[in-house]
């Protein structure tokens, strides 16, 4: 095996045989380090087989079936017979194998070094890349030892100087002429000319001034009486695209809001300004301001109180159908209470109008909460004046959540609800972390309801300390107004009553035990059996305290997270409805409510089977 008489750098030879229904490898000779590649390969069976050479040679890499086959099946048959050697398989790489060359310079045959030259293969997913190489000083190329294929040639400068381009001089890969090489072809003179490039540059903005960030820009051109898309490119407020041939080109800007214009100012490629471009000249001013085309729709208004004052900084935003989803558009009001959307398309649309910071209740046009919003329908050129909208004012409900020594819990939940011909429903939440004070703002004029909740510890009551939603105590909210002092003093129900204990296993305290509460308010019928009111874990010494209950009814419960004993009711039940009743005072404090795990037992089984017959 050699390169122009030469040792390659490394190879590898591979025998194969047909099995079944491929060509599989049954033996290999492989050499590197640069030397002499004399092969033989010993002790195979009588059969046909193919020979295939992978060498590498000054950086490249390369291929070559026995003899210049373009595939096993198409490879010169090599038959072995028992007791005979077959000698003479040589394989000669470059010099007799399949060559291209050429030379690339500018149009006024100045030679071009370091120009990329890439020989592409056409394969199932469309042109890769075979095979690359860099043009030397004097603009010469070439490529040895190419599989037999058909292939495209094209070239490109990495320093973005001069055009893009694919053998024979088209500028587009879809353009090129291919070649095509069989066992041994030897193709030269594959010359190109680049030109220098030229360039279009502007400014990226909004029919108001505002800057334009991540505009996609597609670049087209006229090829064969149409125009197609070449290059694509992301800009933000001013762009410059490069490695464009002289010629005329349209462009073509994409939002994020989902909507797609042409250079200038048009909605369809057909009616888009032509751009002309220039070799080595870039082509300036041709700005993309975007939603001055008369051919878009246009929505405006204002919105004021319901004492007919501006509302700045309100959001608008507009949605295509229904108000669900992602807006087609959105704005904020001026401080005159005004806004404008424009740039839209054909269709139907919600407008809807949110204050951000809640102090104004949201609804959609006209005067609709946005099931019943009244639709918009735009024509081309349309202009939808008088979009308006008055926000009535929200009230909100503020309050406190602290424990027994006035300190913050580490994580609240407030969640605020109202009532529909269902029941009631949650409307409105909120977490707070670390801190006493929470709000609710947005809310309605109406009547509602208030929770808390938290996990650690875990708790939870209505407004005011009531453990079900339908005792809790009504709260009014008034338009405009804050209902303030709907606080939450957790584990000070009505008093200061305590539980304290021990759990034990035959005297040995048990640590890590979990102590459920379950409580029953006096004067009520209902136990909160579904879930504990709180729970807390014993100690190293088996003792558990749950501090700041209110005058009531309670029941305890005793599990063991690592499963060494079942769970278990004070008073040795088994089951809720048998566990014993504490019945605490506004200020009782019981310390003898001691558990010992002892008395559990294992239940073991036998399961007698008759024998079947048969």
């Amino acid at each position: 095996v050699m390169f122009d008489g030469k040792a390659p750098d490394s190879a590898t030879l591979d025998v194969k045989k047909r099995i079944a229904q491929s060509w599989q490898t049954v033996a290999s000779y492989s050499t590197t380090n640069h030397q002499p590649f004399n092969y033989a390969i010993h002790n195979l069976p009588p059969d046909i087989y193919a020979l295939q050479v992978q060498a590498s040679y000054q950086g490249i890499n390369y291929r070559m079936i026995y003899k210049d086959a373009l595939d096993f099946d198409h490879a010169l048959p090599v038959t072995v017979t028992a007791g005979v050697s077959v000698s003479s398989l040589n394989f000669v790489m470059g010099e007799v194998g399949n060559l291209i060359s050429g030379t690339v310079t500018t149009p006024e045959k100045q030679p071009l070094a370091n120009i990329q030259v890439t020989a592409y293969v056409s394969r199932t997913y469309g042109w890769q890349v075979e095979r690359t190489t860099l043009t030397d000083p004097t603009g010469a190329y070439q490529m040895r030892a190419l599989s037999p294929d058909h292939y495209v040639l094209g070239f490109r400068d990495p320093n973005g100087m001069y055009s893009d381009g694919y053998y024979p001089g088209a500028p587009l890969l879809a353009q090129a002429t291919p070649i095509t090489l069989s066992l041994v072809t030897r193709l030269t003179n594959l010359d190109v000319e680049l030109p220098l490039v030229g360039r279009i540059a502007g400014r990226l903005t909004l029919f108001d001034g505002t800057s334009l960030a991540d505009i996609k820009l597609t670049v087209y051109a006229q090829l064969d009486g149409y125009h197609s898309a070449i290059r694509s490119q992301t800009f933000s407020q001013q762009y410059e695209i490069a490695g464009l041939r002289a010629g005329t080109y349209r462009l073509q800007a994409s939002t994020g809001f989902n909507f797609t214009e042409y250079y200038d100012g048009v909605l369809n490629l057909a009616e888009a300004t032509d751009i002309m471009v220039t070799s080595g000249t870039t082509t300036r001013n041709i700005d993309i301001v975007l939603g001055r085309s008369s051919t878009y729709a246009m929505i405006e208004g204002k919105v004021t109180t319901s004492d007919n004052k501006p509302l700045a900084n309100i959001k608008v935003n507009a949605y295509a159908t229904s108000a669900t989803g992602s807006p087609a558009r959105s704005t904020t009001t001026d401080q005159t209470g005004a806004y404008q959307l424009s740039q839209f398309k054909p269709g139907i649309y919600v407008v809807c109008f949110e204050d951000q910071a809640q102090l104004y209740l949201p609804e959609c046009y006209n005067q609709a909460p946005a099931a019943q919003a009244t639709l918009i329908v735009l024509k081309d050129h349309d202009h939808f004046a008088n979009a308006n909208a008055t926000l009535s004012a929200a009230g909100s409900i503020i309050g406190n959540v602290i424990n027994l020594s006035a300190q913050p819990l580490s994580t609240s939940s407030i969640t605020v609800y109202t009532k529909d011909n269902f029941g009631w429903k949650n409307f409105a939440s909120t977490s707070i972390y670390s801190v006493p004070h929470y709000v609710i703002p947005g809310l309605p004029a109406g009547i509602y309801r208030v929770r808390f909740s938290s996990s650690d510890p875990s708790l939870e009551q209505y407004y005011t300390g009531v453990t079900d939603i339908s005792n809790a105590t009504d709260v009014t909210v008034t338009s405009g107004v804050a209902t303030p002092n709907i606080n939450f003093v957790v584990g000070t129900d009505v008093q200061n009553a305590q539980l304290e204990g021990r759990v034990t296993n035959k005297d040995t305290a048990l640590a890590g035990v979990r102590v459920e509460l379950y409580y029953k308010r006096l004067n009520q019928d209902s136990w909160s059996s579904d879930n504990p009111l709180v729970y807390t874990f014993t100690d190293g010494n088996g003792q558990f305290k749950l501090a700041g209950l209110g005058e009531g009814d309670y029941r305890l419960r005793f599990s063991d997270p690592n499963g060494a004993f079942a769970s278990i009711y004070y008073g040795s039940a088994f089951t809720f409805a048998d566990a014993a009743v504490l019945t605490l005072g506004s200020a009782t404090v019981r310390t003898d409510v001691n558990m010992d795990l002892s008395q559990l037992v294992d239940l073991k089984y036998a399961v007698y089977l008759p024998l079947v017959g048969r």
